[in-house]
């Protein structure tokens, strides 16, 4: 068990670094991923609204320089570029009160797959728990029965959080989390399944008289 005592002092001393290095943002509204979204700005006393640039997660340009849509005063942009989850930044300008220069807005949104607020947080969080509760009783009970689960449960919650993301958390950094927990439940996996099947071969080798 030397091997997975080393395993689980690595995990606690690793996961909270990174953790801490995960930037996050609070998106004022969130949507689902791969459906168009309504892009809106009300002005009272604005001739017009523009929108400077969309920017996906990871910072790269979604959409350029683009005219709103008046209707009384609200302001729309039709936007369907959704297929990135991860917090999308709205950079637009409008001439509020006749100000020919124009004054700065900017706000974000959420795109993930099931449209609602950080439920791919939230199942990340359990799945971690889970996986960590495995580890610990293979700890306790000196039973590589519960590391290997373990190990598989942190694999699951790497790849579902590679694929699906953690809310509102930026892309790379998800991805880089995501890869450090596969690495983490592949090395359990692999370490906890030898000593297992070497424990296996021990106990069936017959005694010597």
């Amino acid at each position: 068990m030397k091997n997975i005592y080393i395993l689980a002092i690595a995990l606690l001393l690793i996961f909270p670094m990174v953790a801490a290095e995960v930037a996050t943002i609070t998106p004022d509204f969130v949507t689902k991923q791969g459906e168009c979204i309504n892009l809106i700005q009300t002005c009272a006393l604005c001739d017009w609204n523009n929108i400077t640039n969309v920017l996906y997660p990871n910072t790269a340009q979604a959409l350029g320089l683009v005219e709103m849509e008046k209707n009384g005063q609200v302001f729309n942009y039709t936007f369907c570029e959704t297929n990135v989850t991860g917090t999308y930044t709205v950079n637009g300008i409008g001439n509020l009160a006749g100000d020919a220069v124009g004054v700065i807005w900017r706000y974000t949104f959420e795109v993930n797959p099931t449209g609602g607020l950080e439920t791919n947080t939230t199942l990340f969080i359990i799945f971690i728990l889970v996986s960590t509760g495995l580890l610990l009783l293979s700890l306790l009970f000196k039973n590589y029965v519960f590391a290997v689960l373990s190990g598989f449960s942190y694999l699951l919650t790497g790849v579902y959080t590679m694929i699906n993301g953690l809310g509102s958390i930026a892309t790379t950094n998800t991805q880089m989390l995501s890869l450090i927990i596969i690495g983490f439940g592949a090395i359990i996996t692999i370490t906890s399944g030898l000593e297992l099947a070497e424990v296996s071969y021990n106990q069936g080798k017959p005694d010597d008289d």
